[in-house]
């Protein structure tokens, strides 16, 4: 599945932030597991590595398995997932843009995180071109392998 596609949950997302796992890699071991199944909190952890750290995706991870399992899922905790999605994803690509990305980019050059839509991220870039791929790849190792990262 790629990260433009329809993910469990809605739109792709970063679920364990800590760990820098996606929507997308929870549904692929989902998929993966077959009749043996991946029904609970602890096999995702066991699969995927989600959840081992600080524990705050525990719901989003609930949430994804409800909907793979095409169980009901509670529309409060649904919305109160992707509100905190959204806040710790920005927060933690920006720690990343802001501590580790920024301080080793050439003099002159300068890299601003714009938006972040699920695994889509916007950044406005000044600086050489051949810059970008190399700050592309470095945000995709330091948060996850799945972000989509545009240049504007």
């Amino acid at each position: 599945m790629a990260a433009n596609e329809r993910a469990p949950g809605g739109p792709p997302r970063l679920v364990c932030r800590c760990v820098g796992i996606s929507s997308l890699r929870i549904a692929e071991a989902w998929s993966a597991a077959g009749e043996a199944g991946l029904r609970d909190l602890a096999a995702v952890k066991r699969e995927t590595g989600a959840g081992t750290a600080c524990e705050t995706c525990h719901p989003e991870v609930l949430e994804i398995l409800a909907d793979l399992d095409g169980r009901p899922f509670p529309a409060g905790q649904r919305t109160e997932n992707e509100y905190r999605c959204q806040h710790e994803t920005e927060r933690r690509i920006e720690a990343a843009l802001n501590s580790r990305i920024l301080p080793g980019l050439p003099p002159g050059t300068a890299a601003e995180l714009l938006r972040v839509r699920g695994l889509a991220v916007w950044i406005a870039f000044e600086g050489p071109e051949s810059e970008r791929p190399g700050l592309a790849e470095r945000l995709r190792k330091l948060v996850c392998r799945d972000l989509e990262v545009h240049f504007r």
